[in-house]
């Protein structure tokens, strides 16, 4: 079995291997004020209305590491299950949140993703695969061919 999943993995019982790296976006609604902007810097987000997934969500974890370290607060009374959620919400006008650059879908007009300024946050995207795996030969392979790939 192989799993692409996006870090951290913490289980002593899986092989896991970095692919590649995936910069979050700010989403906002195109009436939002910062909607003009070309990129986003972390003060920006200072009392803006931040919108996260619920507890135990790894994108959340992510989210709001990067905002307590900028003084983003988070949307106490707002939260999704899942990424698309969140993009309604945004669509609303209801708040601003973070999407990973896999999940923009590029022909979406009713959302503005705005690049973050240098260093951007961002999570690793991974190959997970059990260490004890009969195909541990076709595992190696895979991650080689895939790690090429992001080259």
């Amino acid at each position: 079995m192989l799993l692409v999943l996006a870090a951290p993995i913490k289980d002593d019982f899986l092989h896991v291997t970095s692919l590649f790296d995936d910069a979050f976006r700010l989403a906002v609604s195109p009436q939002h004020a910062l909607a003009k902007q070309a990129s986003i810097n972390p003060v920006d987000l200072i009392g803006e209305p931040l919108l996260l997934l619920d507890e135990g969500r790894c994108l959340r974890d992510q989210a709001l590491q990067f905002c307590q370290i900028n003084g983003a607060e988070e949307q106490q009374n707002a939260r999704a299950t899942r990424l698309e959620t969140l993009r309604q919400m945004v669509r609303a006008n209801t708040g601003i949140t973070f999407i990973p650059e896999l999940a923009i879908q590029d022909n979406d007009e009713s959302v503005c993703y705005i690049p973050f300024d240098k260093p951007q946050p961002k999570r690793t995207i991974c190959l997970v695969s059990r260490k004890t795996s009969p195909r541990s030969v076709l595992s190696a392979k895979l991650n080689e061919f895939l790690c090429s790939l992001s080259k």
